[in-house]
């Protein structure tokens, strides 16, 4: 019986498995996967209509180089407002930056990829499949990705 349990054991250690280390695993995977609670955007399956609503609101193509001028300028007005201490000021800052941010799908796809990639390192891959599903769809926005026309360019002919 003594051999069974100390067989069991062996084999049990030898693929990896041991309460121990799974207490220990769990514990390493709570530090870097924070919890769910202590993200400020999360755009989830749950969270798809809101999605959808905040891809409504982005600012027109054309107005986009005028939306992320402004989002420069807040951006030094805040850190300004905090450096000489005033954070009343600063809030609003924020909350401008913010509104202003949810405009631009550039500053949006960020987010939704920065949320992929801690998917990915907590190997929620349903999660992070969601996120990449939503970068897809983000793409139609971005300006990088919409070159249309006919692009040629000069193919050199093989040396001889």
């Amino acid at each position: 019986m003594v051999a069974l349990a100390i067989l069991a054991f062996l084999v049990a250690s030898a693929i990896g498995y041991s309460p121990w280390g799974a207490t220990r695993l769990a514990a390493a995977a709570a530090r870097t996967c924070p919890s769910s609670r202590t993200r400020v955007m999360r755009l989830n399956a749950a969270d798809e209509s809101s999605f959808e609503g905040a891809i409504a609101s982005f600012a027109p193509r054309q107005d986009l180089p005028s939306v992320r001028g402004q989002l420069a300028k807040l951006q030094e007005q805040l850190n300004d407002a905090v450096e000489d201490e005033e954070y009343v000021l600063a809030a609003m800052l924020r909350d401008d930056l913010q509104e202003l941010k949810s405009k631009d799908p550039a500053a949006m796809a960020v987010a939704v990829r920065a949320e992929m990639n801690e998917h990915v390192a907590c190997e929620r891959y349903d999660e992070a499949a969601l996120c990449r599903d939503q970068l897809m769809v983000l793409r139609r926005f971005l300006p990088q990705y919409q070159l249309a026309g006919l692009w040629k360019g000069a193919r050199r002919s093989p040396s001889p």
